[in-house]
């Protein structure tokens, strides 16, 4: 946002003609509000955000106390608040004291200061993404902008048009287009600023599906904002990323690749985002279809936080563009990731997004993790509860606060386990810190499962250090936990038992190791139902995977009999299964297409498709791609040809839905 420096003695006035006897009686050691009110503006004059914003807070709570309670005064001490809360990013809190000051200033003397609030309250509500009220907001203070003020009216425009271009990107190109002659003539002497307003105008045209036109603007944005050439300004890699998606989308792939070449993104690793970790884009739904598709721009901090994240382009108009930003807003990359990238590169990462229809499938380990996680939050001290407490720096203060307390007090294996969990903190202090909580729990005489949980995630950060073959990390994994399974602290605790069992049965399985995987989880069923009852779902999970591992094997009619011991419908029984696993795939140099391995480029997808009870895939689809549209298509076929192995179903139904895989393309180095 812009602060504004402008000193006014509009809204204060009014404490010292209405209230004189007040004014009068304060000592000459209390300053009076007119001039609280000026030293707070001076704290913003001076660029201290955080310091004026206390000082305006402390202006409110005196003008709140005043008997007679100046209406006008305290809207403009709420005003000069809310922009300082803005400025600091605290965009909820500035939100509700904007609502209140755009309702007091009212007035017919109140036109700039009502301008201000609303331009306030629209750059609040489009950081959150709120982008239909910022428009609302944006067009409400246009109205107030005085005639003569061509600058400030474009500004808006452009506000107001940014805000609401996925509500009826139509008509907001038709309105860009209908103030274009007032933007060339205030923007005359700025060719950079006019090719932005530009290429603001080929957005609108390219998300109306308006193609032809949409590339002729962005030709001239790119044109006036210096064409293309090696020097570059953070604003052009938008303008070359709105051309080459406007060449895509008229199917014109050369000149498409062209212009991503120029943006830089996959060409690299010191502008090349890597894979992502774990995340997922928006779940298709009523506002987001398995047709819809969006890019998404956004930042990348050196601590590996999304942040500015917003929609580009949308194939439909509507709430789904926001959707796909949203999505993206809670993203967060590795920080040694997001070190490799050169800053200016992280400050307009681009993805080409569709949504997911993948189920909550449950992991052998998502089994345990509702009881686990429960005791662990009994343990929570009330430090770690809140949201603000997730990050690193709040949960190590929290673990020092406890540990001097009791360096070995349960409440440190909840703030140990979250602290593991971060992305920021490296895998050999990973696991001390699940080594340390495990030692603590053990101690505490934790639930079975507890601390079974906690040494199988202590067991993966120790191995997975050590193996970067993934075949070779399933076979001690195995090993490690038929180790643990028989360890005697588990001996009198069947279901903890069968639980490590149906983990160490995954783990053989993965590593081909089928006949003793099969044995395993004949052990979990052979189990007494006083100690594994016929309905818990791990012994549910073992049912269904001990009958994929006997069809695999030729025991289909024991498979048949296995199945039915799980009690699950087949259509449901996806929900318990063993993600499948590749079993063979095909594909060559031919895959890399042609105009990104000409120009360089490297990149991946990340698919996602169905499997059949046959290991067949059916239905890929990309659903995050980088850099846009390069590689998509190809890695869709690559796993349309792949090969999984097949899991039993006695009915023959899916195997596996919405399962993903990642495909990279990367160019050998000579």
């Amino acid at each position: 946002m812009r602060v504004r420096a402008r000193r006014s003695r509009l809204g204060l006035i009014a404490v010292l003609v209405l209230a004189p006897a007040v004014a009068c009686a304060q000592s000459a050691a209390t300053p009076t509000a007119q001039q609280a009110f000026d030293a707070a503006q001076a704290l913003i004059d001076q660029r201290k955000f955080v310091e004026a914003e206390a000082a305006f807070a402390a202006l409110e709570t005196r003008l709140l106390a005043s008997p007679k309670r100046p209406v006008r005064s305290l809207a403009v001490a709420r005003l000069r608040r809310a922009q300082m809360l803005v400025t600091m990013g605290e965009d909820v809190r500035a939100t509700a004291l904007l609502l209140d000051a755009v309702t007091a200033l009212g007035g017919p003397a109140d036109g700039d200061l009502r301008r201000e609030a609303l331009v306030s309250l629209g750059e609040a509500e489009e950081r959150s993404l709120d982008l239909s009220a910022a428009a609302v907001h944006y067009r409400a203070a246009l109205t107030l902008v005085p005639p003569d003020d061509g600058h400030e009216r474009v500004a808006l425009g452009i506000a107001a048009a940014r805000a609401g271009l996925f509500d009826d990107p139509a008509k907001v190109a038709t309105e860009l287009n209908s103030n274009l002659p007032e933007a060339r003539r205030v923007l005359a002497k700025d060719r950079r600023a006019l090719g932005q307003y530009m290429a603001l105008y080929g957005r609108a045209l390219l998300n109306a599906q308006q193609i032809k036109p949409a590339r002729r603007a962005l030709n001239e944005a790119l044109d006036l904002s210096g064409g293309l050439t090696e020097k570059v300004h953070v604003a052009d890699l938008a303008v070359r990323g709105d051309a080459a998606l406007a060449a895509e989308l008229d199917h014109d792939h050369a000149e498409a690749a062209h212009l991503i070449a120029y943006t830089g993104a996959g060409l690299g690793k010191a502008v090349s985002l890597r894979l992502p970790p774990d995340v997922d884009p928006p779940a298709c739904g009523e506002d987001v279809a398995p047709s819809d598709m969006a890019v998404v721009q956004f930042s990348l901090g050196d601590d590996g936080h999304v942040s500015g994240a917003i929609p580009i382009y949308s194939a439909r108009p509507g709430p789904n563009a926001v959707a796909f930003a949203r999505a993206v807003a809670g993203w967060q990359w590795k920080p040694e990731d997001a070190k490799v990238i050169d800053p200016f590169f992280r400050l307009a990462a681009r993805l080409e997004l569709r949504c997911t229809t993948r189920a909550d499938r449950l992991s052998a380990y998502d089994l345990v993790t509702p009881e686990v996680f429960a005791w662990l939050l009994a343990q929570d001290p009330g430090s770690a509860r809140s949201s603000d407490s997730q990050q690193t720096p709040a949960l190590r203060a929290a673990l020092s606060r406890v540990e001097r307390a009791d360096a070995a007090s349960k409440p440190l294996v909840p703030i140990l386990v979250r602290l593991a969990a971060r992305p920021d903190v490296d895998a050999v202090e990973r696991r001390a810190m699940f080594d340390r909580a495990l030692r603590i729990a053990e101690q505490a005489k934790a639930p079975a499962m507890v601390r079974a949980w906690l040494a199988i995630m202590r067991d993966h950060q120790m191995i997975v250090q050590q193996e970067h073959d993934y075949h070779a990390y399933w076979r001690r994994m195995a090993a490690g936990v038929r180790v643990r399974a028989s360890d005697p602290a588990f001996a009198d605790e069947p279901r903890a038992r069968a639980w490590l069992l149906l983990i160490a049965a995954q783990h053989t399985a993965d590593g081909d190791g089928l006949v003793e995987a099969n044995a395993m989880l004949g052990d979990v069923l052979a189990m007494s139902v006083a100690g594994l009852a016929v309905d818990d779902p791990i012994r549910r999970a073992a049912a269904i995977r001990r009958a994929s591992l006997q069809a695999a094997l030729g025991q289909r009619d024991a498979a048949v009999a296995t199945f039915a011991q799980s009690g699950v419908d087949p259509s449901q029984c996806a929900l318990l299964d063993q993600t499948p696993i590749v079993a063979s795939r095909q594909y060559s140099s031919a895959d890399y297409p042609t105009a990104a391995l000409r120009l360089g480029f490297e990149g991946w997808a990340v698919t996602e498709f169905d499997v059949t009870s046959d290991g067949k895939t059916q239905g890929a689809r990309a659903i995050i791609v980088y850099p846009p549209f390069l590689f998509g298509p190809s890695a869709a076929g690559i796993v349309s040809r792949s090969r999984y192995r097949p899991t039993f179903r006695p009915d023959g139904a899916l195997s596996c839905g919405g399962y993903r895989d990642q495909v990279r393309y990367v160019i050998p180095t000579r």
